[in-house]
């Protein structure tokens, strides 16, 4: 049944259009019955017996025959049948009674209509008709074969270009969800210290909601601009310095001109919050984080003072960020530790 399944599919749901295979046979059609054509019109000499001189009107015959019958060899085999394994051996019969019946019909149907028309008394012989329209058959047979070739190559590139964007798209999710449980966790012991210590707590959920309210607003979008994130690294880093005070500072140098340039969302933030993560943080050992923005590059960098118990890590935070600039922006992030410093530099 797959055969008739496929022959009642509307030919708008098809890729490969109706007219293009209506122009291809008529193309073919045209060139067969030329030398006919020109007889007709006398601006040649009859060549051979298929070619015999006759009307205008039967050449038209001739090539309107021959057009639907290319339509239709083009239509089944480029539009209606699949040449995958399972259709190879299910549909040869029904492939061979398609053929032969509509080889046999168009010759039937010329032979008819020249009857009909009684108009030519030099007729070509039924063994020259039927060679020429064997080989009509077997040229648009291998033209709908391209034509489905190139239609499955067509296919299989958009298939893969679907499954490449799918893919980029499921990579970011994944790594923007890397993200929330990890600074949820930090959020929620610097807003436990506070509330027990400090009554600057309203304040402190204040910046929190808006930072949270910032992060479902920014999963929506692969980029967001310099200054959007800057305003939430100022909230971040009230945070952080509700919970240590003086011995945290920020140092921003920024370039003007670089605030409206795009960067991937809360990547400023896990850089400070990696340089928290890693390092003391007291008052004989104040941790100052430089962010410089100049010539499309932005730099994190912090003097490196190891916690006397180092912080558990998952390798999440690094990797997250650039993997998001790999497939955003096609370029890495490029991490240096050197004399006592590290720095991360961001590609804008």
């Amino acid at each position: 049944m797959r055969p008739f399944k496929l022959i009642l599919t509307p030919l708008k749901s098809r890729s490969i259009k109706t007219k293009n295979l209506i122009a291809i046979a008529a193309l073919v059609a045209l060139v067969v019955n030329l030398p006919r054509l020109l007889v007709d019109l006398q601006f040649a000499e009859q060549t051979g017996s298929f070619w015999a001189s006759s009307s205008p009107v039967e050449t038209v015959i001739r090539i309107v025959i021959m057009t639907l019958f290319g339509f239709v060899i083009l239509s089944y085999n480029a539009q209606f049948k699949s040449y995958d394994a399972v259709s190879k051996s299910k549909s040869l019969g029904t492939d061979l009674a398609v053929h032969a019946a509509a080889y046999f019909g168009a010759v039937g149907l010329l032979y008819g209509s020249l009857s009909l028309l009684d108009s030519s008394p030099n007729k070509p012989g039924l063994t020259l008709v039927l060679v020429v329209y064997l080989i009509v058959l077997l040229l648009h047979f291998f033209v709908a074969r391209i034509l489905q070739y190139q239609r499955m190559h067509q296919r299989d590139i958009m298939d893969k270009q679907q499954l490449k964007q799918q893919s980029v798209e499921y990579e970011l999710a994944a790594l923007r969800n890397q993200i929330n449980p990890h600074f949820l966790f930090n959020a929620l012991n610097s807003l436990s210290a506070i509330v027990r210590e400090n009554p600057k707590a309203k304040t402190f959920v204040g910046k929190l909601s808006f930072m949270y309210r910032y992060i479902l607003q920014s999963g929506e979008h692969d980029l967001v601009s310099l200054e959007e994130e800057l305003k939430f690294l100022d909230s971040y880093t009230h945070l952080i310095g509700a919970r240590y005070g003086e011995n945290f500072k920020l140092d921003l140098q920024i370039d003007d001109e670089l605030k409206s340039l795009k960067i991937p969302p809360l990547c400023l933030q896990l850089l400070v919050e990696n340089a928290v993560k890693h390092n003391e943080i007291s008052a004989t050992n104040p941790l100052k984080v430089f962010v410089k923005g100049s010539n499309a590059t932005l730099e994190v960098s912090n003097v490196i003072v190891p916690r006397t118990h180092p912080a558990e890590s998952t390798g999440h935070g690094l990797a997250n960020i650039n993997q998001r600039f790999k497939l955003l922006k096609g370029k890495d992030i490029r991490i240096v530790q050197e004399q006592g410093v590290f720095s991360v530099s961001l590609p804008l």
